[in-house]
């Protein structure tokens, strides 16, 4: 009979071994989670190496829900077969389950100022994209715009718009130029 201890406080996930078996020293017999200590085990391409380093902060993100992580670790040796390094992100401390997964955002160029709209703001027609900005006296006035890169609920655009400006997100694809609009709380 043997007593096995824990190196560290934590939750027995998985148990790999049963009473009874016999084991040699050096076996795993047990996966241990401390929950207080989770990270992030990500790949991305070898090509993205140069855009990441250790006390970086990145975006993690699930259906529906962003936080931040901080890099912890980047291994600098690539896999020869997937051509892809890895690195490891603190949670801190973000309550997600072991196991869950997570979508990393890395930054692969040089930030830039742009314009962002909620997607639902974006009118698309045959004739072209556009949106519908609120005027001061609450009327619609239709605005065509060049769409760019979406991430999240979040749209760029480019246009005859002002930062600040009040935009349509519901309603918009029966709206008129200059018909008056109610303006709800959300």
């Amino acid at each position: 009979r043997t007593l096995i201890r824990a190196p560290y406080g934590g939750v027995v996930v998985e148990r790999l071994m049963m009473r009874g078996e016999r084991v040699v020293v050096g076996s795993m017999v047990v996966r241990l989670v401390d929950p207080a200590d989770l990270e992030v085990i990500a790949r991305a391409p070898l090509e993205y190496y140069a855009y990441v380093q250790r006390g970086q902060a990145l975006e993690l993100s699930t259906p529906g829900r962003t936080v931040p992580g901080t890099v912890r670790t980047v291994v600098a040796i690539g896999d020869r077969n997937t051509h892809q390094f890895e690195l490891r992100l603190d949670l801190e401390g973000q309550p997600f389950p072991v196991g869950q997964t997570l979508r990393v955002s890395i930054p692969v160029s040089n930030t830039r100022q742009v314009l962002t709209v909620p997607r639902d703001a974006l009118v698309l027609r045959s004739t072209g994209a556009s949106v519908f900005v609120i005027a001061d006296d609450d009327t619609a006035r239709q605005v065509s715009v060049i769409p760019g890169i979406g991430q999240g609920d979040d749209i760029e655009i480019s246009g005859e718009i002002s930062a600040g400006e009040r935009v349509v997100v519901r309603g918009n694809e029966r709206l008129q130029p200059g018909q008056a609009v109610q303006i709800m709380d959300s």
